[in-house]
């Protein structure tokens, strides 16, 4: 009897050790996991900003040439016509378009691209962009 008593305690030792070592695993990978999340956040934001940097070093080039027009001149007729909020403006490059790319929060709670033509000032909704460029898909940043 004695001898199944010492077994049964170093079994439960065992299975409590195997337990707690799980439990530190688990910790240290879950831990483990949400840091190198962590580094990919951080890197897709470091690859947003010096995206941006490009994208502004590039409109800026474009109105010194005269290839574009300021954008705060076509706001106020968008602000006109577009019933929302714009949330974020991009300047793209493509080919010989050049356009603002409006991200609007319209209204009704839904958010949708709008595209302003850099040289004239015309409005278009994301769609009809791409058709009046000619453009199939999106530009690649």
């Amino acid at each position: 009897m004695r001898e199944t008593v010492t077994a049964s305690v170093s079994e439960t030792l065992i299975s409590r050790r195997h337990m707690v070592l799980l439990a530190a695993g688990l910790i240290a990978g879950v831990t483990g996991s949400a840091h190198a999340q962590d580094n990919e956040q951080r890197l897709e934001r470091a690859r947003r900003r010096l995206s941006k940097r490009k994208e502004l070093k590039k409109l800026r080039k474009a109105l010194r040439a005269g290839h574009v027009r300021p954008l705060t001149e076509f706001l106020p007729r968008f602000v006109s016509e577009v019933d929302g909020e714009v949330l974020n403006v991009s300047y793209r490059e493509r080919g010989s378009a050049r356009v603002y790319i409006l991200f609007v929060l319209l209204n009704d709670g839904r958010i949708t691209r709008y595209v302003i033509d850099g040289r004239n000032g015309d409005i278009f909704t994301f769609e009809q962009a791409l058709k009046h460029y000619g453009i199939t898909a999106e530009p690649a940043d």
